[in-house]
């Protein structure tokens, strides 16, 4: 970040960069992404490979590589890299599932819109019922600015006050 930023700090407390990079990726990368490796561990369990699993392989991949170097002495690291891949994995799987509640309140509002009863014509007698007894075959009534309850095929329409009366 120094020499992108082109400024010069010396790291506090006299430690050494990497040494600095490892103390802060821990909690990223050991606490934010711990689901990450349980479900890629469980991903492995099952004999199966998926999105955890490559994310964790990359992650611990980047992650031990930069270990090593820390412990040999010091060199470039990666352990920021490992750290923005598991804040990048956690920020689409929040996204995600924010898109999933919002998808799921406008589905239950749309099933709000079915209205709860449905008039039937039966034997030419006008019997009212509940949307969910509606079978295949059914002649629904449908009165002028009222929702319709079902999908089907409009068989006859009229319109006016003269359909009130019947």
């Amino acid at each position: 970040g120094r020499e992108t930023l082109g400024f010069q700090m010396p790291a506090p407390m006299g430690l050494r960069d990497d040494v600095l990079a490892l103390v802060s990726s821990l909690p990223v990368v050991f606490w934010a992404g711990r689901r990450t490796f349980l479900a890629a561990l469980r991903s492995v369990w099952y004999r199966t490979l998926d999105g955890a699993t490559l994310v964790a392989v990359a992650v611990g991949a980047s992650w031990l590589y930069s270990l090593a170097v820390t412990l040999t002495g010091g060199g470039d690291v990666l352990y920021d890299t490992a750290s923005v891949t598991v804040t990048v994995v956690l920020l689409g799987q929040w996204l995600t599932a924010r898109a999933c509640v919002r998808a799921d309140r406008a589905a239950q509002r749309m099933l709000g819109l079915v209205p709860t009863y449905s008039v039937l014509n039966r034997d030419g007698w006008s019997v009212l019922l509940p949307t969910s007894d509606v079978v295949v075959g059914d002649v629904v009534l449908v009165q002028s600015g009222r929702r319709i309850p079902v999908d089907g095929e409009v068989i006859d329409a009229e319109t006016g006050d003269d359909w009130d009366q019947r």
